[in-house]
């Protein structure tokens, strides 16, 4: 057992190095990377198109708050600081799928608030942060990931107000629509693969699966897909 359990550790660090001298090559021959910020959903993104950069279970409506728990926008602002301000560069969000599972019905029941409204509040507040990060870089190409297809885990840290699996399916259905709909009105680039991880049903098709939440590597040819149909990108 310590043998094969060696084994895949040998295989996962030669992995891991294979992908970041495939990146630095990327960077040698002045091919673009992509700088991907999100909560765990980047972890996967082990690909040498990809930096991914997890900065904790930041939520898409807290990310521009300084003081937040997670720190995510000091996080980002640390990464992004070697980056030239007036260059192309490659940025990828994904968050929303926190807000999506757990705050945005607790936002509705506790403020008597609809479904609607706080979605909209949470994709502006969202938005504003990219706003932000497009001011910096004017330059850069700022692309958004949908919030990816509802998972099946339960309410195992007995959160109040966790929703039903059909209103989480619903909150995610109806969060993409605003998001796809603000990225449009704010020029970012929206990247959406949501079609392709479901069924008839909208349930999450299993090859693609992960964990209760989470999708696996397989995910990664359909995000670079659609980045190419968006940018031209390779």
């Amino acid at each position: 057992m310590k043998a094969i359990s060696h084994l895949k550790y040998l295989k996962h660090i030669y992995h891991t190095y294979s992908i970041v001298l495939l990146r630095k090559y990327r960077m040698t021959m002045s091919k673009p990377v992509i700088y991907v910020f999100g909560d765990s959903h980047v972890t996967n993104l082990e690909h040498p198109l990809f930096l991914p950069k997890h900065v904790g279970p930041a939520t898409a409506y807290r990310l521009g708050v300084k003081n937040s728990t997670t720190q995510a926008s000091q996080q980002i602002e640390a990464a992004l600081d070697g980056l030239i301000t007036n260059k192309k560069n490659y940025l990828l969000f994904v968050f929303g799928e926190i807000d999506c599972r757990i705050h945005i019905n607790k936002a509705v029941v506790t403020h008597k608030s609809s479904l609607a409204h706080v979605i909209g509040a949470t994709v502006i507040a969202y938005m504003d942060y990219l706003r932000e990060i497009k001011r910096k870089f004017p330059k850069s190409i700022i692309m958004v990931l949908n919030v990816l297809p509802a998972g099946e885990e339960k309410n195992i840290y007995n959160t109040k107000f966790y929703p039903s699996r059909e209103l989480h399916k619903k909150i995610v259905t109806l969060f993409n629509v605003e998001l796809e709909k603000k990225c449009k009105k704010y020029k970012f680039i929206y990247i959406s693969v949501f079609k392709q991880l479901v069924d008839k049903n909208g349930d999450r098709l299993r090859d693609y699966v992960f964990d209760d939440i989470h999708f696996n590597k397989k995910v990664i040819p359909f995000i670079k897909d659609e980045i190419y149909l968006k940018t031209g990108l390779l």
